[in-house]
């Protein structure tokens, strides 16, 4: 069994669901680090990279709201009818803007995708993706544990351990 296997089985996910949530999670975080570049690249220096830009962020953040719903032991009814907004609105305003933008030309009476469509999924996206918080299904708490070290002895014992599942620590023999 592979160490994924290992994480997969000792964390309650399928491989599928462990490997796609370890994706969804390392590519939002590196989308993450280079969105300031969303600040650079305003629209007054270029509305399409701009748009398109804004468009990667919202099926990235799509894709780890997802992975969180994969994971899901139990989903409420009004967080599945919240997803199923959420995924609509996030499938049409991408899809929807770039047909926008790529049929676009000077001197065209008006956009093939009229624009109040479009604010009204721009607005809706993110009062969903606002709504986050409330709808997104309870995840199993994390174990996280802490050892620390004593440094003044010459192999470095243990004095201590904590786990966030405790509200004590415990003391090592």
């Amino acid at each position: 069994m592979g160490q994924r296997s290992r994480g997969a089985e000792k964390h309650r996910l399928t491989e599928s669901q462990y490997l796609f949530t370890r994706i969804t999670n390392w590519t939002y975080g590196g989308f993450m680090v280079c969105f300031p570049v969303l600040l650079v690249v305003t629209p007054e220096v270029s509305v399409v990279g701009h748009t398109y830009l804004f468009f990667a962020m919202i099926v990235v953040s799509f894709s780890v709201i997802a992975a969180n719903f994969w994971e899901a032991k139990a989903i409420t009814t009004a967080s599945k009818v919240w997803f199923g907004c959420f995924t609509a609105f996030t499938v049409l305003l991408p899809i929807l803007g770039a047909i926008d933008f790529s049929t676009y030309y000077k001197g065209r009476p008006r956009p093939l995708v009229p624009w109040q469509v479009l604010s009204a999924l721009d607005w809706g996206w993110f009062t969903l993706l606002g709504l986050t918080v409330v709808f997104l299904p309870d995840a199993p708490q994390l174990k996280v544990t802490i050892h620390l070290k004593d440094q003044g002895s010459a192999e470095g014992s243990i004095v201590r351990r904590f786990s966030t599942n405790y509200a004590d620590y415990e003391p090592l023999d």
